[in-house]
Order: structure tokens, then sequence, then C-alpha cells
């Protein structure tokens, strides 16, 4: 499955540790903005909450959301062939 994981830091500081608990979490991410990335990944989206939860304070924001059905968007080819192809997601032809 595909997620958009978005993180707002507050007040901003590095956020190595976040990144590194999404990597395990995840066969792949792809950061497409700022602070936002694709994950693929074969846990639930409670699941990869509550490990990237971990890694965050209560000051800080964090959205998950399973991509799925319609989308569009402004990303580069190699971000939607990714989308395409990625070997967890099941929702995109």
């Amino acid at each position: 499955m595909i997620y958009v994981v978005a993180l707002e830091r507050v007040p901003y500081r590095v956020m190595q540790d976040f990144i590194d608990a999404m990597s395990e979490a995840s066969s792949y991410y792809k950061k497409t903005m700022p602070n936002v990335w694709l994950v693929d990944t074969t846990h639930s989206a409670e699941r990869l909450g509550t490990i990237l939860k971990k890694h965050i304070s209560k000051s800080d924001s964090l959205l998950i959301i399973r991509v799925v059905g319609e989308y569009d968007g402004w990303l580069t080819e190699e971000t939607w062939k990714w989308l395409r192809i990625s070997k967890n997601n099941r929702d995109f032809d």
C-alpha cells in the first residue's frame, strides 16, 4: 500500500530519526515535497503511525493517508512511474 506521510515539526529540528524509522518500516519511500513522502509498506496506516509517532513530539503534526482510487497532481515522471510499479501498491493500475 502507498501512503502519503506529512510531518510538521514544531519547532523545526532535524528529523533523521523519523526518516530512519520510515525507511525501516517500508520497502521504499520517496520524498516528494518538503516534509512529505510517499511510503510503500505492508503496514496499515495505524501501524505506520505507531512506528513513526515514537520519533515526534506532542507539538509536531503527522498525517498519514492511504493513496487509493482517483488521484492527480504535479510530480516528476519518475514519481508517477514509481507509483505505478510499486511492489506493495495494489491500488494503482
